[in-house]
């Protein structure tokens, strides 16, 4: 409930400084109080064409219902090296090494474009589903357990009568 409290005052500050329409605040705030509520319907046909550019789509088929495509590369090579993706980094390191990482040796990863492994849709998937849990307004494991997200955003979950961590925390 905390992150719906900052979503709101976050657009509370946004409609006093006139950032966007009052319509757009409105309709934004509505997402926020049904979301938190748990009354989030993926098929409502929401259009909205303003303040961002362009017209947007925000009903029907969800991003998770698409299929799950690899990217030609991870990153613009546009860009200086500090501002792409972290996972960038990855290649150039080495255990042990005490030299610094080569600026000119971070580039953008290049993949094999084309539908993605089962392997790693199923990670995306487990990785959302945790994100879902996480996020919830109702969050229940099983009454037997306890359960609680701990600091690093893993589910930490302790058997009832023994109060040790079952096998499947983070």
């Amino acid at each position: 409930m905390q992150h719906f409290r900052k979503l709101h005052d976050l657009l509370v500050i946004w409609g006093e400084s006139c950032y966007f329409s009052s319509a757009l605040i409105t309709t934004l705030q509505e997402t926020i109080e049904d979301a938190s509520t748990g009354n989030v319907t993926s098929t409502k046909d929401v259009r909205y064409s303003g303040e961002l550019g362009g017209v947007r789509d925000f009903g029907g088929d969800t991003r998770r219902d698409a299929p799950y495509t690899m990217p030609a590369s991870h990153g613009d090579t546009s860009i200086p090296f500090y501002d792409l993706p972290t996972g960038n980094l990855m290649p150039c390191i080495e255990p042990n090494l005490m030299t610094p990482i080569n600026p000119r040796s971070v580039y953008p990863l290049q993949f094999r474009v084309g539908p993605a492994e089962e392997r790693l849709v199923q990670a995306v998937k487990c990785l959302l589903q945790d994100a879902d849990f996480i996020y919830s307004a109702n969050r229940s494991v099983n009454a037997t357990e306890k359960s609680y997200i701990n600091d690093l955003g893993q589910l930490v979950i302790h058997e009832k009568h023994s109060g040790e961590p079952t096998a499947n925390e983070g």
